[in-house]
């Protein structure tokens, strides 16, 4: 013996230290080595460390749930053996020494053993070893990890710590134990697996970055060219630029000629155009009349912003810009000094396909709708993946909620739990919520103050199963897919429904987005009209439309703007009157048409279909002027007579034909 201690000591200590009660070697004062990690924290030289883990990739089963079962070790099996004691006296039994096969060896069992004076940063110290509760155990009993979750919960106190363990490293470490810093032991926490989320990758052996030779440091890049430009000749180009694009393409008198010739006969068709200044009684009535009306003023733009923006757009575009300003009664006043807003044009992302190293990067969107009534919220989510393959949809009804925000946030919750069941590793989302990207992105610290603390943590802890995970805030306008699904019924949902919803999206049209400084806009406009006047309503209107394509024009726009449940366009001759109708078939959906004779003249009767015997004011239209000789208007009616040049005396159509049909 050498200090004490016997040759088995001498031949492995550590192992004898571990088989030691209350954490000591007997006959010494030092207290046992810390246990060594598997992480040593260098990387050998010309090895290449074990990668880090990544999430299950795709097409391959969820990992197990269940604790792996422990490996047989050399050490392990030493400490079964019989050792002297220090003081020469007969060998002190081990608590598993005659167990049977099977039964758990004291390295299999969770650390029960002290921590050195100086253990790591967060380390616990344990309670002393107790005999195994498996020891006597038949042949094939499991041993204490190999328990189901519950059973490990429920033999071990709370939150105790298991100590990672490798012989093949402590025997490296033995081997080494004189040219090495001290170590620390490494200390994972119990993790009770729920039974839907596959198990979390295992954190990485090493900090080191992975070992790679110089070839492979160095990515693949194509070769390029790079252009040195010649700032004077920039500059010069930059000026001939400006007076082409701005100078000359935003001319005042060439854009009133152009608003006044395309652009004008559209808004008044659609009944856009305001009848009065904006700074005016009968204005001011008329927002007032809107607000009541639709739950919200309406937005004013200026006939310079309408024209500024057409003629920054691709002109294939603008007849969608036209549908817009009609689709959001977007009033319009015909001031040229002025701007009172802008619109943005907005092209959807989701047709467009992102590929990562030759891999399908995966779009995601998520929308919470919280109703205050009843204290719950609709979610929907939708994942696409190349073009505009839809490859998950999920739509929650009712589900309990808070507020708004923790709508956006169980919303955004599903759509990433739904990716990882689908084991999606290449991930872009978005969202309407900038709390929600924010707390996706970590950008801010999670605090006990934290609007849903809880749900903005698992948020985060479930990137660690995407290899790429990403978050965009955008307007409302690019969640078109879960936003229109969530407004529809559950009986309205049909493919040629949701098809209809998704025309933009599928064809990939363009969508747009009107800005304007509200507040601004009331106190330097809207409520600076001294009094409230009154909206003026008439029962006849004009629209001075040259030629029968105009006319057929004209009747769509008005049409689609007041969609009314009846209108009648009485036309001349039963050529045009057929012509009419193939027009309004074209443009106009949802209505029953048919043409019929009336004292000399042909109708084009249209009927809503969802109601066709619903109330409400009949719109009709004089195509032609020799129609009026015949036509008697009724007192549940609106005329509008469609004029080749103006009379002077029928006023023109106006907003306030919305506040009649709308």
């Amino acid at each position: 013996m050498v200090m004490g201690c016997t040759h088995q000591q001498l031949a492995d200590p550590w192992a004898w230290a571990a088989r030691e009660e209350g954490g000591r070697v007997a006959g010494s004062s030092l207290p046992r080595r810390p246990t060594p990690t598997t992480a040593i924290g260098r990387v050998a030289a010309g090895r290449r460390p074990p990668a880090p883990a990544t999430g299950p990739p795709q097409g391959t089963p969820a990992m197990s749930l269940a604790p792996p079962p422990p490996k047989a070790s050399p050490s392990a099996a030493r400490l079964q053996k019989p050792a002297a004691s220090c003081h020469g006296g007969q060998p002190k039994a081990s608590p598993w020494a005659g167990s049977p096969p099977g039964a758990a060896t004291h390295l299999q069992q969770p650390s029960r053993m002290k921590l050195s004076p100086s253990p790591a940063p967060g380390a616990q110290h344990l309670p002393p070893a107790k005999p195994s509760p498996l020891a006597g155990s038949p042949p094939g009993a499991a041993t204490h990890l190999q328990q189901p979750a519950a059973r490990m919960l429920a033999s071990s106190p709370a939150k105790r710590v298991l100590s990672v363990f490798s012989p093949s490293a402590a025997g490296s470490l033995r081997r080494e134990r004189n040219h090495l810093p001290p170590l620390a032991s490494c200390f994972c926490l119990r993790r009770l697996m729920s039974t839907g989320l596959p198990q979390i990758p295992s954190p990485p052996a090493t900090l080191m970055r992975p070992w790679c030779n110089e070839d492979e440091q160095v990515p693949q890049l194509t070769p390029f060219k790079i252009s040195h430009g010649v700032s004077d000749t920039m500059m010069k180009q930059y000026e001939e630029d400006y007076k082409y694009l701005v100078e000359e393409g935003l001319d005042l008198e060439e854009m009133k000629k152009l608003y006044h010739e395309l652009v004008r006969p559209v808004l008044v068709a659609s009944c856009l155009i305001l009848e009065h200044h904006i700074v005016s009684p009968e204005t001011k009535a008329l927002d007032q009349k809107f607000k009541d009306k639709f739950g919200k003023p309406p937005i004013y733009l200026s006939a310079l912003d309408i024209m500024k923006t057409l003629i920054a757009m691709e002109p294939s575009r603008w007849s969608y810009l036209m549908d817009f300003l009609r689709e959001k009664r977007i009033l319009v006043t015909e001031n040229w000094e002025v701007s009172l807003g802008s619109i943005e044009c907005i092209m959807h992302d989701d047709s467009i396909s992102f590929m990562m190293n030759g891999r399908v990067v995966f779009k995601g969107q998520s929308d919470g709708r919280y109703n205050h009534g009843t204290g719950t919220a609709d979610l929907c989510t939708a994942i696409t993946g190349e073009a505009t393959d839809i490859v998950d949809c999920a739509i929650y009804r009712e589900v309990p909620c808070n507020s708004p925000t923790h709508a956006e946030l169980l919303g955004m919750y599903v759509l990433e739990r739904r990716a990882i069941s689908l084991k999606i590793l290449l991930f872009d989302v978005k969202t309407d919520n900038a709390f929600v990207s924010e707390t996706v992105r970590d950008m801010f610290p999670i605090t006990p103050n934290t609007t849903e603390k809880d749900l903005c943590q698992v948020l985060r802890s479930m990137k660690v199963y995407f290899e790429h995970f990403n978050c965009r805030c955008e307007p409302r306008e690019k969640l078109e897919l879960v936003d229109s699904l969530m407004k529809m019924k559950d009986n309205e949902m049909t493919m040629e429904s949701i098809k209809d919803k998704w025309a933009h999206y599928l064809l990939r049209l363009p969508v747009f987005r009107a800005h304007q400084p509200t507040k601004t806009i009331r106190k330097d406009y809207i409520n600076k009209a001294p009094t409230v006047g009154t909206v003026a309503f008439h029962g006849q209107y004009k629209i001075v439309a040259k030629g029968d394509t105009a006319k057929t024009e004209a009747v769509v726009n008005l049409v689609l703007s007041l969609q009314p449940m009846v209108a009648s366009v009485f036309v001349g001759n039963h050529i045009s009157a057929i012509s009419v109708k193939e027009e309004i078939e074209k443009f106009v959906k949802g209505y029953l048409l048919d043409i019929k004779e009336a004292k000399g003249a042909y109708v084009v009767v249209m009927k809503f279909i969802e109601t066709p015997n619903a109330g409400g004011k009949i719109l009709d239209v004089l195509f032609n002027t020799e129609v009026g000789e015949v036509y008697k208007q009724t007192a549940n009616s609106v005329c509008v007579k469609l004029l080749d040049k103006n009379d002077g005396t029928t006023p023109e159509l106006s907003p306030a034909c919305l506040l009649i049909f709308g």
